[in-house]
């Protein structure tokens, strides 16, 4: 089975899973998958997983990701975004480079976050949204996030354009508000775009509509190249056989025991990708075996 990943820069009004069935029909593989998605008004860095790499898209999903983001001051919307109601209406200051600085050390500080009422986050087995869309409010737990940077790109009277890095789960609809917040006022986020997810970069995607039934294989990136910054360990021939059946191997190595390798065999020019394992104390227990 073909196997890969496809870098895609998704354009405004698709959805993640737009994505998905456009890359189904073109390649006829139904086993596709996503590694995180992105608001049908937001743009930008869509990392599909195609065939066996689907068993992989949990690493990607764990990645910190990056974000250029554009909100409007002076107005909340129910959903946070551009798509939504406007649900308050709040003056703003006049803003200066202090004022900008001053909030931006706080956004930096900030260790939680709750999800929006207008998110998937499941209650009681149903999605928040669902509850949300029929006027009902949720209590949604606060998550742990870490903000890695943040910095104001441009600013006038009543929009700020900033670049930011985060960790897994935070919704910049919300870290919009909050920093608005910081301001004195309130916003929402009128404009997104994902500018990376881990090591890769939105200048790495291609668009979907450039993605044909012909050439689609050859937009196909291997897992060593989109999983490049994980530690990697190549297993002699004897070694092979064992992990592939899921047993527990002593291996003799330099690396560092960590929960997430990618393992490889020995074979010359070109090692086979064999799966994922653990490393702990020189013992290698396999976690996902790919072939």
């Amino acid at each position: 089975m073909t196997s890969g990943f496809i870098i895609l820069d998704k354009p405004r009004d698709w959805t993640t899973f737009d994505l998905v069935r456009d890359l189904r029909k073109k390649s006829g593989v139904k086993k596709i998958g996503h590694t995180g998605t992105l608001d049908p008004f937001a743009t930008g860095l869509v990392i599909l997983c195609i065939g066996n790499a689907t068993r992989l898209s949990s690493l990607l999903l764990s990645e910190d990701k990056g974000y250029v983001a554009t909100i409007k001051l002076g107005t909340k919307t129910d959903t946070g975004d551009i798509t939504g109601q406007i649900i308050e209406e709040k003056s703003v200051k006049p803003l200066n480079h202090q004022l900008i600085e001053q909030s931006v050390e706080q956004m930096l500080n900030l260790e939680s976050q709750k999800p929006p009422q207008y998110s998937a986050v499941k209650i009681d087995g149903r999605p928040a949204y669902k509850y949300a869309r029929k006027g009902e409010t949720v209590d949604l737990a606060e998550r742990k996030i870490k903000v890695f940077d943040f910095k104001v790109n441009s600013f006038n009277d009543d929009s700020i354009v900033y670049k930011t890095t985060v960790s897994k789960g935070t919704y910049i609809r919300v870290l919009s508000e909050t920093f608005a917040e910081t301001l004195g006022t309130v916003a929402h986020t009128t404009e997104l775009r994902r500018i990376s997810v881990g090591n890769i970069k939105v200048n790495q995607a291609v668009s979907p509509t450039s993605i044909t039934s012909d050439n689609w294989t050859e937009h196909l990136s291997p897992v060593e190249e989109i999983l490049s910054d994980y530690p990697k360990l190549h297993l002699k021939q004897p070694e092979v056989t064992p992990f592939l059946h899921g047993q527990q191997l002593q291996i003799q190595t330099d690396l560092t025991p960590t929960d997430e390798i990618l393992i490889f065999d020995s074979n010359q020019p070109a090692p086979r990708f064999l799966g994922t394992g653990s490393l702990s104390e020189n013992k290698l227990q396999p976690t996902r075996v790919l072939i």
